[in-house]
């Protein structure tokens, strides 16, 4: 745990109704003793897979005996540059695609040996590899599933980068397939990773749960937008967000720029690269680095874009904008997922002439974003309320831990 901590778990076992659980649903459940394996911590709100962990953990604690450990509060083994042999040795290696922490594997051996847990919940692929020896329950939400990721990524990346990506694939499908006699059953969250999954993954019931969205905190201003404000979040150091960023700078913007010249751009998110940086020197972009609420930020925009033209998986940047009631233009990745109808919810672009096309359309007409954001805010109402994801997770759980019995 994080220094100061007096233990290496928390556990979780008091009541209370998060999410509008009511006090008789809450009596009327099962308690189970669940083990929750994770990277991030829940209270990170700038990760992607801590906001997914967050509300269901809220959910599953209100109902069951929680036991929680984050990945990240355990020391990651220390990088040496390698040499050759040793380069060329991990060119051949595809049994670890993901960073491995003895001391978080030895904290799973100890609250395992310590607690009778009915099932295990690893959230994110990477956790599959400290699902201890002994018999259990293994629900595993994979969030996106690894291998339909590197292959995405795969697509955008020539030569040496290329090849690297390949051997990722290859070793993210072993991997799986290492794990697959333990697992009761898969998550992920959206469609196409489902389909991928249960390439993988056969014979494992895999179910599609897709994030949801805090609607409350994620709430529209009560203030007009900021003419002429464009806005893209996210984690800057983020390779997908990176090359998002860099797309529409290089592609998009100066077309944008040449059509609607008042138009301005911000970035908004932690640990920028260099490469995003270095774009508030064009005229018309800013990067703020980070900062402590990016609501603020958001709510200012008359339009919201998601440029992504890698990456996969549910866009929580998306879903954080409709909730806000924002106007959003999207590459067809960029809102791949998600309840997308182009035109009532959400402009989809296919190319940089389209995006800078839609994108000065709507910062033209306030009166058509207004609406594209209205209906947007409605689809998260109706499709992305987190205590209805939560309480899937959870009956899923339930359904495992019966059918073992």
């Amino acid at each position: 745990m994080k220094s100061g901590d007096n233990s290496a778990w928390r556990t979780f076992s008091e009541g209370g109704s998060p999410l509008g659980c009511s006090a008789a649903q809450t009596d009327s459940l099962t308690n189970l003793k669940l083990l929750v394996l994770t990277q991030a911590d829940p209270e990170e709100r700038t990760n992607g897979t801590a906001l997914r962990v967050r509300p269901i953990l809220e959910w599953l604690r209100a109902r069951h005996r929680v036991t929680l450990l984050c990945a990240d509060h355990f020391p990651a083994l220390s990088k040496t540059r390698p040499g050759f042999w040793q380069r060329l040795r991990g060119l051949a290696d595809f049994s670890h695609p993901c960073e491995f922490r003895p001391a978080f594997e030895d904290a799973v051996r100890d609250v395992v040996q310590a607690e009778q847990f009915d099932a295990l919940l690893p959230i994110g692929a990477a956790m599959l590899q400290y699902i201890p020896p002994e018999p259990r329950v293994v629900v595993a939400d994979l969030v996106d599933e690894p291998v339909l990721s590197a292959l995405r990524d795969l697509k955008a990346l020539r030569g040496r980068a290329a090849l690297l990506m390949a051997k990722h694939a290859v070793s993210s499908y072993l991997y799986e397939r290492r794990w697959q006699p333990r697992l009761a059953a898969a998550i992920v969250v959206s469609e196409r990773d489902a389909r991928m999954a249960r390439r993988v993954l056969p014979g494992v019931p895999v179910r599609r749960i897709a994030n949801g969205v805090d609607a409350a905190y994620f709430c529209p201003s009560p203030h007009a937008p900021t003419a002429n404000e464009i806005v893209f979040s996210g984690n800057m150091g983020f390779a997908p967000n990176i090359s998002a960023a860099l797309y529409f700078a290089d592609r998009v913007f100066p077309l944008i720029r040449r059509l609607q010249p008042p138009a301005h751009w911000t970035i908004v998110g932690s640990q920028p690269h260099p490469a995003i940086l270095a774009l508030q020197e064009r005229e018309g972009i800013s990067v703020t680095g980070w900062v402590p609420d990016i609501r603020p930020w958001v709510q200012r925009a008359s339009v919201y874009v998601s440029p992504l033209v890698a990456g996969s998986g549910i866009k929580n940047k998306v879903l954080e904008a409709w909730a806000m009631q924002k106007a959003v233009v999207a590459t067809p990745l960029g809102c791949a997922g998600i309840c997308a109808r182009d035109g009532h919810n959400i402009l989809v672009a296919n190319n940089a002439a389209e995006f800078a096309e839609k994108t000065v359309a709507l910062l033209r007409d306030v009166q058509r974003a207004d609406t594209l954001g209205r209906e947007a805010r409605r689809t998260v109402e109706a499709e992305y309320r987190w205590q209805d994801k939560a309480a899937e997770v959870e009956t899923l759980l339930l359904d495992a831990v019966r059918q073992s019995a």
